[in-house]
């Protein structure tokens, strides 16, 4: 999945910029970008609250900003991709529901546990 979101990256024309343009029609591309990008910090959002306590939602989205920015000015410098701003929102995406997911588990086993201490 890393493979696909930093180096396999077809590039198209820079001079039009898009921001999620999809009344224009999206392509399969555009779809199965989005949900890799969705996909692959997803993790990073689960499993930052398990190896840090008193993480916040805040710092998980932050963090995932900064990373997801590394990598597009990465793409950016050795020309293996393009600057998108899409990638930057799917990532922090991705991130958010990674940690919605870690706080709904959460709050399940904490719940299954008190009932089952009663």
């Amino acid at each position: 999945m890393l493979h696909f979101t930093l180096l396999h990256r077809v590039i198209l024309d820079t001079r039009h910029i898009k921001f999620f343009s999809l009344n224009t029609g999206v392509s399969i591309y555009d779809m199965s970008e989005t949900f890799y990008n969705i996909l692959l910090f997803i993790p990073m959002g689960f499993l930052t609250p398990l190896c840090f306590k008193n993480i916040r939602l805040k710092r998980i989205l932050f963090q995932c900003l900064c990373i997801s920015f590394g990598i597009e000015i990465i793409q950016l410098i050795f020309q293996i991709g393009f600057f998108d701003i899409n990638d930057l929102v799917n990532n922090v995406l991705g991130g958010m529901i990674g940690y919605s997911t870690f706080l709904l588990i959460k709050t399940f086993l904490i719940y299954k546990m008190r009932k089952i201490l009663k």
